[in-house]
């Protein structure tokens, strides 16, 4: 499943494997856009002064790459490339994203098959969660950091088999903790009280999500997605003490309990 080089543009970073050595720079195949090439000035391939460039760059080698301009901006008709001005921890982070991406690929692919999709349905239905999730990795992340939430924004012969294979092969890139709060009011603006309490918490961390939901009154769960325990723990902490500190100071009650 390739991509579209249209999308491509200045700033962005990608996988390639050198094809072509010249005195002058070297012309790359692009591996994430089939049937694509680009191309690194000499003056672009490391910093300082190159006397051979075959002692930087060789045929075969695979390279992360920082685009300067895109296809149609270039004048060779492909895109043109720098690698010197792509830093060692981008570089791991970019063929960590690529490796992701290629497991994604074939694991979708897997699982389309064994739910008889046709190949436009499958391209389809990955553009779709592309187009959701940026990635497609992503999607697969979300199937198992946020599965309800999945299912009901995705429809489909593949929904089943994708949250099977999420939970299979994927580690989640989120914690979740959860927990039960038991709240209580004798006022008889008690049931609007509660709910004013529930909706006090939000995320203090971007990456936080919490959500709130009822578990038959008088009990309420809480539920904390987060990028480490740490911060869950601590979400979770300032959450509840919100909900109970509101609570007793219109008169009632509020416990905690996790689950």
């Amino acid at each position: 499943m390739s991509n579209d080089i249209s999308i491509v543009e200045e700033g962005d970073f990608l996988v390639a494997r050198v094809a072509e050595v010249k005195n002058y720079g070297a012309i790359l195949n692009l591996i994430e856009y089939e049937g694509e090439q680009g191309f690194v000035h000499i003056s672009e391939v490391t910093s300082g002064w190159i006397k051979y460039i075959r002692d930087f760059i060789r045929e075969g080698q695979m390279v992360v790459c920082k685009v300067l301009k895109s296809k149609e901006d270039a004048k060779r008709g492909m895109v043109d490339l720098s690698i010197r001005q792509v830093s060692g921890h981008k570089k791991k982070a970019k063929i960590r994203e690529w490796k992701n991406e290629q497991k994604a690929s074939k694991l979708f692919q897997i699982l389309s098959e064994g739910a008889g999709m046709k190949t436009d349905e499958s391209l389809e239905a990955v553009t779709d969660l592309k187009n959701t999730y940026t990635t497609l990795y992503s999607a697969f992340e979300s199937a198992i950091s946020d599965e309800d939430n999945f299912r009901k924004n995705n429809s489909g012969s593949w929904v089943d088999g994708l949250v099977e294979s999420a939970k299979n092969n994927i580690v989640s890139p989120f914690v979740n903790i959860e927990g039960v709060l038991t709240l209580n009011s004798n006022d008889p603006e008690g049931i609007s009280i509660i709910k004013e309490a529930l909706l006090l918490p939000t995320p203090k961390h971007s990456d936080s999500k919490i959500d709130i939901s009822a578990s038959g009154a008088p009990n309420y769960r809480v539920k904390i997605t987060s990028a480490d325990y740490r911060q869950a723990e601590e979400e979770l902490k300032d959450s509840v003490e919100l909900i109970i500190d509101f609570m007793e100071s219109k008169g009632g009650q509020g416990s905690f309990a996790r689950v």
